[in-house]
């Protein structure tokens, strides 16, 4: 698979988000100018094409409005700006971060547009749910595991198990990165231990 095909299946419905993101600042921006922005937030390379029909796609919900182009500007560039609209579901987006590889990736994307205050807070609570998301899947795992043997499988290769164990270490992977951007963050990081303590409240 390509690195366009792995781009554009990982960020699936985020897609929009992205192109929303790229003009959260209010800039008027071309499908040029924002295929050279997600390039750069990304690192991954973009088709203009679907860069293009997206921008289409959210100028018809009303989450972007085209604007009349400079008059000394090229005219096969129409520059798009966003609207409340689409600062609001790009807003609401950002506050609301996944804990899947794929979505966070595109989440920390725009890690520079969370403001300062809020951060602290969004990388607590994404701790606290990936905590969480550990203890589950080890409790499946043991439960896998534990069935594996009693129908006499190779508790080594049974595929539920070794997804899981590929799950599971996905999910910690994961936990270990945020613990160290709350460890970058202004304000200290949660350990271990207090997330544990409040989700047992």
């Amino acid at each position: 698979m390509s690195a366009q095909a792995a781009f554009s299946r990982s960020v699936g419905g985020m897609f929009s988000h992205l192109v929303l993101g790229c003009l959260r600042d209010g800039k008027p921006r071309h499908g040029y100018d924002v295929c050279i922005e997600l390039r750069a937030r990304t690192g991954m390379p973009v088709n203009p094409g679907n860069v293009y029909r997206e921008l289409a796609k959210l100028s018809s919900q009303a989450m972007i409005a085209a604007i009349e182009n400079p008059r000394d500007a090229d005219v096969r560039r129409n520059p798009y700006v966003i609207s409340d609209r689409g600062r609001k579901s790009f807003d609401d987006w950002l506050k609301a971060p996944a804990t899947q590889t794929d979505d966070l990736s595109s989440w920390l994307a725009f890690l520079d547009r969370v403001p300062e205050s809020e951060l602290p807070g969004l990388l607590e609570r994404m701790q606290e749910r990936l905590w969480i998301q550990t203890k589950m899947l080890t409790r499946d795992r043991e439960d896998l595991l534990e069935q594996a043997q009693r129908n006499g499988h190779s508790t080594r290769y049974d595929v539920a198990a070794v997804r899981s164990l590929f799950q599971l270490k996905q999910v910690t992977a994961i936990l270990e990165f945020v613990e160290e951007l709350r460890r970058l963050s202004p304000v200290g990081p949660v350990t271990r231990t207090d997330a544990d303590r409040r989700t047992k409240k």
